[in-house]
């Protein structure tokens, strides 16, 4: 009787942003992105993930109330689940596209599919310019035979 196990692998890569500074006009900021892919069960049809941003200026400060902009190339982005139910939140407000007092903000991307690489970034407008990061992820699945 052959037995068939089935391995879920998981791949995150992220990137951090570069700025281009105006000398004497620039306030400075720099974001990072990281990404952690929520446990996937092999019967899963999709996969999801949780983004969290950190934007600090050129001294390591935190940047609090700033907005962010996050794009995927597949996905659905929500501040909390829809079965999360301790928030009075709508799942889909977008109060977490913006930094708490720690500079950060956790964001959840859902309906990731399955063997497919899924692009992330998340911008946010410093004033004198513009900061990104970009992040990569996917869920494979791989099946190996006894």
């Amino acid at each position: 009787m052959k037995k068939v196990l089935l391995s879920v692998f998981l791949l995150q890569i992220v990137s951090y942003g570069l700025e281009t500074e105006i000398p004497g006009e620039s306030s400075g900021c720099q974001i990072s992105m990281k990404i952690s892919m929520n446990q996937v069960k092999p019967e899963d049809e999709s996969g999801s993930a949780v983004v969290e941003v950190k934007l600090v200026d050129k001294s390591g400060v935190p940047i609090s109330g700033k907005d962010l902009v996050l794009t995927a190339s597949w996905g659905t982005f929500l501040c909390r689940l829809p079965q999360d139910s301790s928030s009075i939140e709508p799942a889909d407000s977008r109060s977490c596209f913006v930094t708490d007092q720690d500079g950060k903000t956790r964001i959840n991307l859902i309906n990731l599919p399955i063997n497919s690489p899924v692009n992330v970034k998340a911008t946010c407008d410093c004033g004198d310019y513009i900061v990104s990061a970009t992040g990569k992820l996917a869920i494979k699945r791989q099946v190996k035979r006894k």
